[in-house]
């Protein structure tokens, strides 16, 4: 079946963009050392909104990616 190239660009960036909301990340509150596991939706969230915990201001470095094979 032929897909136009258009076609598959568009389906790769919805791809990627549904691959990074399915992530989980590790957040760690730099302000109240608040810890949760949240999806990619959430994270971006809180970094509008700041910690649900203390109202701080959160960034990138609050967050880190939790791989399927990590237990932690």
């Amino acid at each position: 079946m032929y897909i136009p190239s258009t076609l598959r660009g568009q389906f790769l960036r919805l791809s990627q963009s549904v691959a990074e909301y399915m992530s989980e990340y590790r957040f760690t509150c730099p302000n109240c050392d608040a810890c949760a596991t949240v999806d990619g939706g959430v994270r971006e969230r809180l970094l509008i909104v700041g910690c649900p915990v203390c109202a701080g201001a959160v960034d990138t470095p609050a967050f880190v990616e939790v791989s399927p094979h990590n237990t932690e």
